[in-house]
This record gives C-alpha cells, structure tokens and sequence, in this order.
C-alpha cells in the first residue's frame, strides 16, 4: 500500500512539472513575439502600412499557433491579442 501511494505521488509530481514546463514554453515564446508589437506599431506610426501589416500577420500567426499548442495558457490574454491583431489588419489594410 505505501509503495502504491509513493509510486501515485512521484506520478502526479512528474504530470505537475511536465505542465509547469508547458507554461514555460508557452511563456517563452509570447516573450518572443511580444516585442514585434512594437515594431508593429513603429511601422505603422510610419505610414508604413505594407511592412506593418506584415509584421501583424506574422504576430498574429504566433499568437495563434501558441493557441494551438498551449490552450491552457493565458486563453483570454492570447484571445485579446488574436482579436487586436485582427483589427490591425483590418484598419491597415483599408488605408494601404
């Protein structure tokens, strides 16, 4: 019976910090994508409509993509940003 329950407990221990390293890769890569926001927004600051909205295209395409193999990872922070890539593109792509 004790061996049963060491062996339950090392089980859930390992699961645990398999998820914990899942939200570190999940991190990692919002903290990658995070500062092309900004270029985006220099390009865009810039009249540069074409480059910027590329550069959108490419942020919202990580974002979803963490998504996709992250859905447990900060669901409505990654929807806000999907949502205001999306309407970047939109307003962009009218004054291009």
């Amino acid at each position: 019976m004790k061996k049963t329950f060491t062996s339950l407990l090392l089980i859930k221990l390992i699961c645990l910090s398999l998820l914990a390293s899942d939200s570190d890769v999940a991190r990692s890569k919002w903290v990658d994508t995070y500062p092309l926001i900004k270029q985006a927004e220099k390009l865009e600051k810039a009249q540069n409509f074409t480059k910027a909205v590329n550069q959108y295209q490419l942020i919202l395409e990580r974002f979803q993509k963490i998504k996709r193999q992250h859905p447990h990872y900060q669901p409505s922070m990654l929807d806000y940003r999907i949502n205001h890539c999306r309407k970047k593109l939109r307003i962009l792509k009218i004054r291009m």
